[in-house]
């Protein structure tokens, strides 16, 4: 179920009216109600824009709101211009480190080679649905047969240094262990009187029966597993 606000992106106004919107919505509304932020008269030049898309982000802080751009014409044959869905993830405030781009896909993190014998063509030819080459998570334990993954903030590059998914270790005879991946990071300055937030977006696939769970721990790495 979801929830679309639609505003003029040429009038300031419209847009204003948002805010009563969605007040009224987390007011009466259930809490896992999806609400997208449509902006109206996506075609228009960008100089008839009054509402900018900084603003539009300004207005989605903390408020989990999904947006997108499109137009619409009374003229017979017309397309409708739907633009792209942007998701923008609510943030409590500064962001001090993120590893890749909150955009609710794994595509900018690094996807292995696949297995010679299990290559399948159709994702040869589609680059960019490489990721659902078959047996890719076996992978890991080829890149990472001692170690686990262990990712720097400011040094290391997520395109090259961040498995695309976070699975298990093939230790043979069938068998598939829990691992633990560290990102280490060393802030300038800590401010105690203030709260911080760690954000995890997680997507996941479970077989019948199968329990997954996800441990995080901070400073504490001898009790942290994962699976």
């Amino acid at each position: 179920m979801g929830i679309l606000l639609v505003y003029d992106v040429t009038d300031e106004s419209s847009f204003n009216n948002i805010r009563n919107w969605i007040r009224n919505i987390e007011q009466h509304a259930s809490d896992n109600v999806n609400k997208i932020l449509v902006g109206n008269k996506a075609d228009m030049d960008e100089s008839k824009r009054d509402c900018g898309k900084q603003k539009i982000r300004d207005i989605n802080f903390g408020h989990k709101l999904m947006m997108r751009d499109t137009s619409y014409s009374k003229i017979s044959g017309s397309r409708i211009k739907l633009g792209e869905l942007e998701y923008v993830p609510p943030r409590n405030g500064a962001t001090i480190w993120e590893i890749g781009i909150p955009d609710r896909t794994a595509a900018e993190f690094y996807v292995p080679q696949p297995n010679p014998m299990l290559l399948n063509q159709l994702y040869v030819q589609n680059s960019a649905q490489g990721f659902r080459q078959y047996g890719l998570w076996d992978r890991y334990t080829d890149e990472y047969p001692d170690q686990d993954l262990v990712y720097t903030v400011g040094v290391s590059n997520h395109q090259i240094d961040w498995f695309f998914a976070h699975v298990n270790r093939n230790i043979g005879n069938k068998t598939y262990v829990p691992t633990t991946w560290q990102i280490l990071f060393d802030p300038e300055e800590i401010d105690e009187s203030e709260n911080y937030t760690l954000h995890l977006a997680l997507a996941s696939a479970t077989a019948y029966l199968c329990v997954h769970t996800c441990v995080v721990c901070a400073n504490c790495l001898s009790n942290a597993r994962s699976s």
